[in-house]
């Protein structure tokens, strides 16, 4: 029974350690569920940051496809503006082409045929006037020409600045895009480590959730068997009782015996007293008959023989008192062993009675104590079942924002993919843009090698040209003296007739 006891004090030692140590495994798992809850709430600051930050990365990039709309226009106006600029200078080439040379050539002719001009006394005003037009129509087209050039060159100027500023904006754009990305790439792995991070820590608070369960399984197991124990005790000490009864029933039956023995022992102890006091006074009368002997004799020896048979009489009655005190005292120790011993086990009996009250007592305390942890226990598993779906209503909500927010960052992505895309034919543009413009500069060399050329060739039919305008004025002078030497002649003439 004491090492019954002791295993059931062990036990109830154990429950109590591991009670102390359920509850310092809840008080850490709520801090940790407090710091989940935490970690969640800063997620979903997180989050709305990152949707925020992610509205802002759309309306930027709406704002870069406008721009890239705009740009494309504006690529699309220069295109235009460059193909009629093309057009028209392959109209000033054509016709440089059929102007100057044929003025050349026939500057040259008419330089070529002066001798014939001076010749011709004719008709010299006449061939005069015509060079002089010719001369201010070459004036004329040469003035047209060099106007024109100098508008192909502003115009080339503004349209290589128009594309220096356009590759320097689509070259920000494709740096602001690009940023936008490495910005996304990050935020997407930030976001994915969180995902992972959370999940993790709600897996393994799911996995220490399940061992609590199980250890409040394992605590009930234990109070079941604590209370079987307790059955068991209460089953033992309603038999100890019973046995308890039992012997003091014996008690109380042998304290009778013992008084019954006692008073048969002292009424034979009175009565061998009595019988010891009879054969003394017996003793007496002997002796003192015989000292009276010598006297009455005679008389007196009927009187002695009756005496003797008396004290014969008395002292058979006296062993025969003595054998039965004997017996009796015999019997007296006897039952008095025996009520010492029944006394002595009702003592420990009742002793061991106590001690069964007062494990039961303990026992019927501690299982009050365990039922009330685990009562606690049972309700703040409960509470945490209602923080845990609370968490997991709570991970849904986090989880379905994070998928709109997945779905609003694949949209951004799209958008951010056709606008690359975009990006990607205003380049292709723009290199092919660039090329016809590489073509326009070599092709505006040239035109400028000619022009060269052509301004070449002007120069030396202007040199021509004032040779020919000094021959035509002195010509002119010459027509002057000769219009003068004529009149002189015709005064002459008109004098001589009259």
């Amino acid at each position: 029974m004491s090492a019954k006891m002791k295993t059931l004090e062990e036990q109830h030692q154990d429950y109590q350690r591991h009670i102390a140590v359920l509850k310092e495994s809840l008080c850490a798992k709520e801090e940790h569920y407090n710091m989940l809850q935490a970690d969640v709430e800063e997620l979903r600051q997180r989050l709305e940051e990152k949707n925020r930050h992610i509205e802002k990365k759309t309306q930027i990039a709406l704002q870069a496809q406008q721009e890239k709309a705009r740009f494309a226009n504006e690529l699309n106006e220069m295109r235009d503006h460059m193909d009629i600029k093309d057009r028209k200078i392959n109209v000033l080439q054509r016709k440089s082409l059929t102007h100057v040379s044929p003025s050349c050539t026939s500057s040259l002719l008419l330089l070529q045929s002066s001798p014939h001009f001076l010749n011709a006394s004719r008709t010299p005003s006449s061939q005069i006037e015509n060079l002089e037009d010719l001369l201010k129509e070459k004036d004329n087209q040469v003035d047209m020409a060099r106007a024109r050039l100098s508008a192909l060159q502003a115009h080339h100027c503004t349209s290589e600045g128009a594309l220096s500023s356009l590759e320097e904006a689509i070259g920000d754009k494709e740096r602001q895009m690009n940023q936008l990305r490495e910005q996304r790439d990050r935020a997407e792995q930030e976001r994915q480590e969180e995902r992972e991070l959370h999940e993790r820590d709600i897996a393994e608070y799911k996995l220490k959730l399940h061992a609590l369960e199980s250890e409040v399984e394992k605590l009930g197991a234990r109070m079941d068997r604590a209370q079987l124990e307790k059955d068991r005790l209460e089953a033992k000490l309603e038999s100890s009782q019973l046995e308890l009864g039992k012997s003091k029933a014996e008690l109380d039956k042998a304290a009778s015996e013992v008084g019954r023995s006692g008073a048969d022992w002292e009424a034979a102890k009175q009565r061998l007293t009595r019988l010891e006091l009879e054969n003394e006074r017996l003793r007496h009368e002997l002796e003192r008959s015989q000292t009276t002997f010598g006297r009455s004799t005679l008389s007196t020896s009927q009187e002695l023989d009756r005496v003797q048979e008396k004290a014969d009489k008395a002292a058979a009655e006296l062993r025969r008192a003595q054998a039965e005190l004997r017996v009796t005292q015999a019997d007296n120790e006897r039952a008095r062993a025996e009520a010492t011993a029944l006394q002595e086990k009702v003592e420990k009996l009742q002793g061991e009675v106590y001690r069964l009250k007062a494990k039961l007592e303990n026992a019927q305390g501690e299982q009050e104590s365990v039922r009330e942890e685990y009562e606690r226990a049972q309700a703040t598993i409960t509470r945490m079942h209602a923080e845990r779906d609370k968490a997991v209503l709570d991970l849904e909500k986090s989880r379905e924002e994070l998928e709109r927010t997945q779905a609003t960052l694949g949209k951004a992505q799209l958008q951010q993919e056709k606008l690359q895309n975009s990006l990607d034919k205003a380049q292709s543009e723009v290199d092919k843009l660039q090329e016809r413009l590489d073509k326009a500069t070599g092709e505006i060399r040239r035109m400028q090698m000619e022009k060269e050329k052509q301004n070449y060739d002007f120069d030396n039919v202007q040199s021509q040209l004032d040779k020919a305008l000094g021959q035509s004025t002195r010509l002119q002078k010459e027509k002057e003296t000769v219009q003068l030497e004529a009149d002189r002649l015709r005064d002459k003439y008109e004098k001589a007739q009259v």
